[in-house]
C-alpha cells in the first residue's frame, strides 16, 4: 500500500508540474505551423456558429480529421479568449496526462524513482517538449494510443494474475475510440497491429472472440457515434464525402519526400541526449529477449515497448513515403 501510495503521489506530483511548465508561455509565438492554424481558426469558426459539428474553413466544408482536439480548442477558447495560449492549451494537459501516467506505470515497474525518471527525461527532450508547446493534434492522439496499450497490457497482467482484467480492457477501448476520434483510423489500427504482434513474442493464447468483438463494439462506438450525428444533421452526401476524402489521404501522396532513416534522425537529434543511449539499449535488449519463456514483469513491459518502437519506426520509415516530423512523435 505504501509503494502504490507513493507511486500516486509522484504521478499526482509530476503530472502537475509538467502541465505548469509546458502551459508557462504556451501562446509565445504566434501560431507559425500551417496545420496549428487550421485548427485553430475551426475551433474559432465552431464558436462563432454554435454548432460543434460544424467543422468548416471559410464557409467549406473541413473533411480531413476528426472533431475531439477541435472541441478541446474551441472549450479553451471559450475559457480564455480566442488567442494562441487557447489554441495550444489543451497539448499543455495532454503533456500533464502522459507524464503522470508514465511516471505511474515506471513506479509500478520498477520504484517511485524510475518513474520519475521517466517523466523527467521526457521534458527534456527537444522533440517531445516542441509538439507539447504546439496546437498539432499528435500529443492527444499519442496520449489515447499510449493510454489504450498501457490498459491492453494492464489487463493482460491482471489476466495473468487471476483477475478478470475487463475494467482495463474497458478503458482501453474508450481511449483507442477517443484516439481514432482525434485522428481517424490509425489510433485504433496501429495500437492493434502493436499489440497483436506482441502477442505473438509472447505466445499467448489468442483472447475469446466474444472478448476481442465487445472490445472493438466498444472502441467502434465512439466515432460511430460521431458519424451518426454528422449523418442526422448533414445527411448521407456528407458522410459519403468524408469517407471519400479519408481515403484519398491514404491512398495518394501527400508529397514531403525523405530518406528512409529520416524519423531515426529526427528521434536521435529531438531526443538528444537521452536518444543514444535509449538506442543502444533497444539493440541490447533484443538479444536479452531472443527467448519469449519466462519473462518477468518488468521483461513483458520492455517487450511492449520495443514493438511499438520498431512497427512505428518500421512502418513510417518504409511504408509510408511521406515524411513529417508529426510522424516521429510517437517514438
Amino acid at each position: 500500500m505504501a509503494k502504490l501510495l507513493g507511486g500516486l503521489q509522484g504521478s499526482l506530483g509530476m503530472g502537475l508540474l509538467a502541465l505548469l511548465w509546458l502551459g508557462a508561455g504556451q501562446g509565445i509565438p504566434y501560431l507559425f505551423d500551417w496545420d496549428e492554424l487550421i485548427y485553430a481558426s475551426l475551433a474559432r469558426q465552431m464558436l462563432a456558429s454554435g454548432d460543434p459539428l460544424a467543422l468548416q474553413i471559410n464557409g467549406e466544408p473541413f473533411y480531413e480529421k476528426p472533431p475531439l482536439f477541435f472541441w478541446l480548442q474551441a472549450l479553451a477558447m471559450a475559457a480564455l479568449g480566442i488567442n494562441e495560449g487557447a489554441a495550444r492549451l489543451p497539448n499543455a494537459f495532454a503533456g500533464g496526462i502522459t507524464v503522470a501516467l508514465l511516471v505511474a506505470w515506471g513506479a509500478r515497474l520498477r520504484g517511485v524513482g524510475f518513474g520519475c525518471l521517466w517523466g523527467v527525461l521526457l521534458l527534456t527532450g527537444y522533440l517531445p517538449l516542441f509538439f507539447y508547446k504546439t496546437g498539432l493534434i499528435d500529443p492527444l492522439l499519442n496520449l489515447g494510443m499510449g493510454v489504450g496499450l498501457g490498459s491492453l497490457w494492464a489487463a493482460d497482467e491482471a489476466c495473468r494474475a487471476g483477475r478478470s482484467g475487463q475494467g482495463w480492457s474497458a478503458l482501453g477501448a474508450l481511449a483507442l475510440g477517443l484516439a481514432v476520434l482525434a485522428k481517424g483510423p490509425v489510433g485504433l489500427v496501429l495500437p492493434l497491429g502493436i499489440w497483436a504482434l506482441y502477442k505473438l513474442w509472447q505466445r499467448d493464447p489468442p483472447r475469446r472472440w466474444g472478448e476481442m468483438v465487445a472490445f472493438l463494439g466498444l472502441a467502434g462506438a465512439i466515432p460511430l457515434a460521431w458519424l451518426a450525428l454528422e449523418a442526422a444533421a448533414r445527411g448521407l452526401q456528407w458522410l459519403a464525402a468524408f469517407w471519400h476524402y479519408q481515403w484519398g489521404l491514404v491512398s495518394t501522396p501527400s508529397g514531403h519526400p525523405g530518406p528512409v532513416y529520416f524519423h531515426l534522425l529526427a528521434f536521435a537529434l529531438g531526443c538528444f541526449p537521452w536518444a543514444a543511449p535509449a538506442l543502444a539499449e533497444i539493440l541490447a535488449s533484443l538479444h536479452r529477449h531472443s527467448n519469449p519463456a519466462g519473462a518477468d514483469l518488468t521483461q513483458r513491459a520492455e517487450r511492449l515497448l520495443l514493438v511499438a518502437f520498431g512497427v512505428v519506426l518500421a512502418l513510417f520509415s518504409l511504408l509510408v513515403q511521406t515524411k513529417l516530423i508529426h510522424y516521429t512523435s510517437l517514438l
